[in-house]
Formats: structure tokens, sequence, C-alpha cells
């Protein structure tokens, strides 16, 4: 059924269940799961990595080390200890200086933009008469409270990438950033003649952060969403269902939008100190959002892969502490929260 509507350009992603997660053919595709071989003989599933740089996987790459086991490795690579500062510091914002170009539309670029903003960057927010975010005109103006809110600290650009002359000075403008954002459909950046290949020409040592709803490749690359969707996919909102109740519960949350906003601008800002560190150069960083639930959902995933069948909707339960939950109390739809832990 989500394959016939995303082919007819209607939204639609399944409710998956954890171990139809670990099955599912386009996570399978991306290789969203490492096999991950544990001492005892037997294999877990456990996700590959939270983002992509140039196409590279970082994440694990084998099971978790033994206590201690890096512990002299670690101390003496530390490097010689920096001596204490003559003086107070300046007092500056810590990005100051770095250059932005934000593409951003609705909740994942858009934060990373305000992220890197917040920290002195100077961000430009690029947008068009034809093609405004849509978080700017969803109360049928120009401006709402979610807009003002995400692209503080951000300044505007208006430009119509449509035309010859707007690619041209979107180009020429990319020559002096460092950073170019963006989370548009798969495809969309290099229809514009905006991609990263063309970027990197214009700049060696620009490094584009990309987020896609599944990612720029596998089965499902070009679906159509919103982050919320991926919560479905990657198997939360089952999970956030009450126990031995086949009804779902749902949810209004718009996770993963702000987590996958806020990992994209640590990989991002990770590749432009590492480029700088090791004599410059440019790199892709991709953010596939349904791989930002699965990954906060990997303890999870790698338990449901190891005892198939173990891991099921449990409410408001919880293994920290008992009584926890959300209980009634006298009154119309009154309740009480309560967190025991000890």
């Amino acid at each position: 059924v989500c394959e016939e509507a995303q082919q007819r350009g209607i939204v639609c992603t399944p409710i998956l269940k954890p171990g139809e997660v670990l099955s599912n053919p386009h996570l399978a595709s991306r290789a969203t799961f490492d096999d991950v071989e544990l001492d005892d003989g037997r294999t877990m599933k456990l996700p590959s990595g939270w983002f992509e740089f140039d196409g590279d996987r970082v994440g694990p790459t084998g099971p978790p080390p033994a206590l201690g086991e890096h512990t002299d490795q670690v101390f003496a690579n530390l490097g010689a200890a920096r001596p204490a500062p003559a003086s107070p510091p300046a007092v500056a914002p810590p990005l100051a200086g770095m250059k932005v170009m934000d593409f951003g539309h609705g909740g994942v670029g858009v934060e990373t933009g305000r992220m890197f903003g917040e920290y002195g960057a100077d961000v430009v927010k690029i947008e068009s008469r034809t093609y405004p975010d849509f978080i700017r005109v969803v109360l049928g103006g120009e401006m709402s409270p979610s807009f003002a809110s995400s692209s503080r600290s951000k300044r505007s650009l208006g430009v119509n990438a449509k035309t010859d002359k707007g690619v041209e000075l979107l180009r020429l403008m990319a020559r002096t950033s460092d950073v170019v954002i963006e989370n548009n459909s798969t495809g969309t950046m290099d229809a514009m003649g905006l991609g990263y290949a063309v970027m990197k020409a214009e700049n060696p040592d620009i490094v584009m952060m990309s987020s896609q709803l599944m990612g720029s490749r596998g089965r499902w690359a070009e679906w159509l969403g919103y982050g919320p969707n991926t919560q479905v996919t990657g198997g939360m909102t089952h999970l956030w269902s009450y126990e031995n109740d086949p009804t779902p519960a749902g949810s209004q949350s718009i996770f993963p939008d702000h987590f996958a906003g806020r990992t994209g601008a640590v990989a991002a800002l990770a590749n432009v100190l590492g480029n700088r560190r090791n004599g410059g150069g440019g790199t892709h960083v991709e953010v596939c959002q349904v791989e930002q639930v699965v990954g906060v959902m990997g303890d999870l995933l790698a338990k449901e892969s190891l005892v198939p069948g173990s891991v099921v909707p449990r409410g408001n339960h919880s293994d920290h502490g008992t009584p926890w939950g959300l209980f009634p109390t006298e009154g119309d739809d009154q309740w009480v929260a309560v967190c025991v832990r000890s």
C-alpha cells in the first residue's frame, strides 16, 4: 500500500514492528545494520552508524571492547598538555567567522542551521517566492512562531534558483562558504545544479550536510514525507503503543526532526574541523532520517535480533523502576505521573 501511495505522490510510510525493521528490504539495501559476532558465538544486528561521510559509514566496526582494553592506547595518544592561558580568553562565539548556506526546509536542515547560528556562525537562510520554507507559510502568511524560532540567529536571502542567474549567484556564494545544509527531497539539489559535486568544484573545502527521509539511495530513496514519517518505519511508533492493546496509541511528536538536525550539525562541524586539521578538503555528510530512529533504538533492535519477539509494546512500563507511569486521579481526565526508581 505504501509503495503504491508513494508512486502516486502520497505521503505514506509503513508501521513496522522491531522484527520487521530488521528484515526491511529498504534498510537492507542501505546496509543499515551490521552483523556483529558476540563472544558466545551468537550474531546480533547493530545499527551501522548515525551518518555517512563521502559514502562511508561512521559507526561500530565490531563488538564492544573489554573493560580497559584500550586504556593505555588512549592515554598514549592524548598529546602534550596545553599550557594555561596567560590571560582570560576573548569572549567570542566559538564558530565566529564560519559561513553557512542554509537550504533547510521544515525541521532537520533548519535546525542544523540554527545550531551553527547560535554558536556564532554567519548562517544565511536561502529561499525563493516559489519555494519558501513550508513552516514559514503554514499559518497562511509569511511568518509563523515555528519559523521565527527555527530561523533566529540567521540572515535571509531570496534567490530564484530556477534561473541561470540565481544558480550562478549561489555558486558564487559557495566559494566563500564553509558549510551547505539541505534536506530537500532526494535529487533536488542536483536537479537545480547545486549538488555536492558542483559545490565542491566551486570550493574544494566545502562541507555539505544532506538529510533525506529514507536516505539518498536504496529501494525507497525517492519516498516523500516528513521526519515523523520515519517513526513508524523505524519501529518506534509500534513500541509506543500500550501493552496487550492492538489499537495503535499514535503520537504527536515530530521526532526525529530536531534530533537529526543536531546530529547533522555535529557531523558537519566535525568534518569542517577535521578537514582543516588535515590540510583541507571537502566532505559530503549524509544523515538519513529513518536511521536516526533506528539508531536511538539500537539496543532494543539488537535484543530483538538475538531473541526474536522479545521487544514488544509496554505502554508506560519501564525497567528503571516500579510503579512507573501515568495513573488516573479524581476528577475529569486528571492524571498523576509516578516514577519510583528505588
